[in-house]
C-alpha cells in the first residue's frame, strides 16, 4: 500500500459538516483515531484515510486489511484543511451502511421521531448500546445517526447498531404493531404513566420526541404506552439524551 495523493473531492467532503452531499452519495465521514479504528474494526468498506505516518505504522495490519488508499497528512496540515482539531489528525471516509430491514431489528428497538440535534442523537446512540436497545428507527424530522458529529459523539457506537430510517412514521409504526412490538412513547400528560409502574414486554419500541414538543400527536395515538420520568416540579422536562438512558435503562434491567 504506497500512501496517495489527497483528491480534491475527497478533500471536500472532510472539510464539509453538512450531510446532504454525503448523504446523497452514501458516505459518511468520521473524524477522530478511536472512532476511524472502531470503523475499521466494524469492516464497513473505507474509501480513503487520512492520517500522520506514525498512525499508519502503529496500526498498519488493520489499515492494510481495509484494503483502503491512505493519504499521509500531519495533523497540523488536516488541522488547517477542517478548521478545527477535534480529529487529532485521523479521518476516514466510509460508505454509509444500509437501512437493516424492519422485520430484522431486535426485540427491543427505539424509534426517533423529531430528535435533529445531532450531539443529542450521538448520545442517545451511546445509551442504546449500552441498554441493549440495538435497533433504532429514526423518522423523516429526526437526525441521522450517521451524521458526522452525531458519529463522533457516539464514538463508535453507531456501528454495532441496526439503523433503519423512514419518511411515514405513522406507517412504520403500525408495521411495527404488527410484527408484536408494543410501543410505548415518552410523554408527559394526564393520560400517562410513570416509568417505574410499566411491566417490562418481550418486544418493545420506545418513542422519543422532539426536544421542543415531545412526541406528535399522530405517534402518541399509535402508542399503547404512555409513560414519563417523575422528577422534581421545579423541572418540566429533560434533556432527550438524558431521558433516553434512564427510559431504556428501565426496560433493559427487567
Amino acid at each position: 500500500m504506497v500512501p496517495s495523493h489527497l483528491p480534491e473531492e475527497h478533500r471536500a467532503y472532510f472539510m464539509t459538516q453538512k450531510d446532504g452531499e454525503l448523504r446523497q452519495r452514501g458516505l459518511i465521514v468520521a473524524d477522530s483515531a478511536k472512532l476511524v479504528l472502531r470503523l475499521l474494526k466494524a469492516s464497513i468498506p473505507t474509501v480513503r484515510i487520512v492520517c500522520p505516518e506514525t498512525f499508519f505504522l502503529e496500526h498498519e495490519d488493520l489499515i492494510r486489511a481495509s484494503g483502503s488508499p491512505v493519504s499521509f497528512l500531519s495533523e497540523s496540515d488536516v488541522r488547517q484543511m477542517t478548521g478545527h482539531s477535534i480529529h487529532k489528525g485521523v479521518m476516514a471516509i466510509a460508505e454509509r451502511p444500509k437501512d437493516a430491514a424492519l422485520e430484522t431489528l431486535p426485540d427491543r428497538i427505539l424509534i426517533l421521531n423529531g430528535v435533529n440535534n445531532a450531539e443529542n442523537i450521538g448520545a442517545v446512540v451511546r445509551n442504546a448500546l449500552a441498554f441493549q436497545f440495538s435497533g433504532i428507527i429514526v423518522d423523516g424530522e429526526s437526525c441521522s445517526p450517521w451524521v458526522r458529529r452525531a458519529l463522533r459523539v457516539a464514538m463508535g457506537s453507531t456501528f454495532k447498531l441496526k439503523i433503519h430510517h423512514c419518511q411515514d412514521i405513522v406507517e412504520v409504526l403500525r408495521d411495527v404493531q404488527e410484527l408484536d412490538y408494543k410501543i410505548a412513547c415518552s410523554e408527559i400528560s394526564s393520560e400517562s404513566t410513570p416509568i417505574h409502574q410499566i411491566e417490562a414486554e418481550k418486544r418493545i419500541a420506545l418513542v422519543l420526541g422532539s426536544e421542543g414538543h415531545g412526541v406528535s400527536k399522530a405517534v402518541g395515538l399509535q402508542s399503547q404506552i404512555r409513560c414519563f420520568i417523575p422528577m422534581s416540579s421545579d423541572i418540566d422536562s429533560l434533556n432527550v439524551a438524558v431521558a433516553s438512558g434512564i427510559m431504556m435503562h428501565h426496560f433493559a434491567a427487567r
